[in-house]
């Protein structure tokens, strides 16, 4: 009596999950049904947006369904963020997630609106921003040794205009690094750290390749370093930090895709599997080193690893240095 009841139990466990199974192959077979919302947690015309529209077309034009940009910044990334983590879990809603929303948030925040692994499908990353260390043409800084030797020789040392936390908490690592003297000096956002290296007031930044790269040709900056683990596609000139001797520095500006936890694994795996489609398109490869980017590609299992990672590191600088935005 017994072993029969245990056999009707493990009988209808194992219909459940067929069931289930069915029901999530029907469903990512009849994915997309209707419009998707992708939103960007950044003002148009920004590398997210045009990461986001980039991906956006291809994807519309394999699904016959349109897929619309929505720009919702502010908040350190927050609003958009916790918006996608309270949608419905049906693949309809997408987040183009930025690194330092996942990573560097839980940190620096006391309350946050939503968990970065828990309330989150990661379906893959997407791309890797090039970042360089550049030296404004007036300091003298012709090579990242020349960086080096400033840093540990001036009684001032050396400052670094600083537009977001992601770079604040590179400037922070770098120092350690180089143990050299650092000093970070915080702009509203990139463009404002960009004018502030354009017009003299700092002698260094940190940040995104493009900006700059029009004003490297005539003499402003010079570019001495890069924190790719590889030479950048979009760099290939410049050396990485590893190479001048410093290991261990690998970071960059990542940005990815997410659904609201809960979507169907069918799903999701059909969102990532177009998405690494798109990213291996030689007219996206070159659209993206246009902009400075590397295409990532990526699996929901790497990118939550990546999170977890690079959460770590940052989670101790944090600590180290006490910061906090609350």
């Amino acid at each position: 009596m017994k072993r029969s009841m245990l056999t009707r139990i493990l009988a209808a466990t194992v219909l459940a999950a067929l069931g289930i199974g069915a029901a999530q192959a029907q469903s990512a077979d009849k994915y997309p049904s209707r419009q998707i919302r992708l939103l960007v947690p950044a003002p148009p015309g920004g590398p997210g947006d045009v990461i986001a529209r980039i991906v956006g077309e291809h994807m519309s034009e394999t699904w016959k369904q349109p897929v619309v940009v929505e720009n919702r910044p502010g908040a350190n990334n927050i609003t958009a963020t916790d918006m996608v983590a309270k949608a419905a879990p049906d693949g309809q809603t997408l987040l183009l997630t930025v690194d330092y929303a996942m990573t560097v948030n839980p940190h620096v925040f006391k309350s946050l609106p939503y968990d970065p692994i828990k309330d989150f499908a990661h379906i893959s990353t997407i791309a890797n921003a090039v970042c360089v260390v550049v030296a404004a043409s007036g300091t003298g800084i012709q090579t990242f040794d020349d960086l080096v030797k400033q840093s540990r020789g001036r009684s001032d040392g050396l400052t670094v205009a600083v537009g977001t936390m992601t770079t604040r908490l590179m400037t922070e690592r770098l120092a350690e690094l180089v143990k050299g003297k650092l000093s970070v000096i915080p702009y509203k956002g990139s463009s404002e750290s960009f004018t502030a290296i354009m017009g003299g007031h700092v002698d260094l930044s940190f940040a995104g390749f493009t900006p700059f790269k029009p004003n490297v040709s005539q003499g402003r900056f010079n570019v001495l370093a890069s924190t790719g683990r590889a030479r950048s596609a979009a760099t290939p000139n410049v050396p990485t930090l590893e190479e001048l001797g410093y290991p261990g520095f690998y970071t960059g500006v990542w940005m990815g895709l997410a659904a609201p936890a809960g979507t169907p694994a069918a799903v999701v795996q059909k969102i990532g599997a177009e998405l690494n489609r798109i990213l291996a398109l030689p007219e996206v490869k070159d659209q993206f080193n246009r902009l400075g980017l590397d295409p990532l590609p990526s699996t929901p299992q790497t990118t939550v690893e990546l999170i977890q990672q690079e959460s770590e590191r940052w989670g101790k600088i944090i600590r180290e240095k006490n910061i906090r935005l609350d």
